[in-house]
């Protein structure tokens, strides 16, 4: 199945099943908001699982795809870049299809909303039982 950010082992990358967190999100670059972030956005718990494809899970691919989304002062997802391919184009863009559609509770920074980029890994697996 696969599955948002939740099993990695990167500092930036730790989440949950509802369509990803950055624990340690940092604040966009190029005019975006400058200080220390005292509240990480958080993933709606609504947010649904990628799709696996029925093409990949038949050939038995798996693979990790490396996201960044921005996400506007109000959690929405403004954006969303492969940065690391998980190595089948099709488990790529099933990624970066769901993550569009996410929404998180926003960042804040001295207590108020602000927009950030987070990175979000996304991990394809057939585990087996599944």
């Amino acid at each position: 199945e696969p599955s948002p950010p939740g099993d990695t082992s990167g500092s930036q990358d730790r989440g949950s099943t509802g369509g990803g967190d950055a624990s340690d999100a940092q604040a966009s670059g190029d005019g975006g908001p400058k200080g220390v972030i005292d509240g990480s956005p958080v993933p709606s718990t609504t947010n649904r699982n990628p799709e696996y494809p029925a093409e990949a899970r038949r050939r038995g691919w798996t693979g990790v795809a490396q996201l960044e989304l921005d996400l506007d002062a109000s959690g929405r997802v403004t954006a969303a870049r492969l940065l690391r391919s998980s190595g089948h184009d099709v488990l790529d863009q099933a990624a970066l299809a769901a993550a569009r559609t996410w929404h998180y509770a926003p960042a804040t920074m001295d207590g108020r909303p602000v927009a950030v980029t987070v990175p979000v890994p996304i991990r394809y697996s057939l585990a087996s039982g599944h």
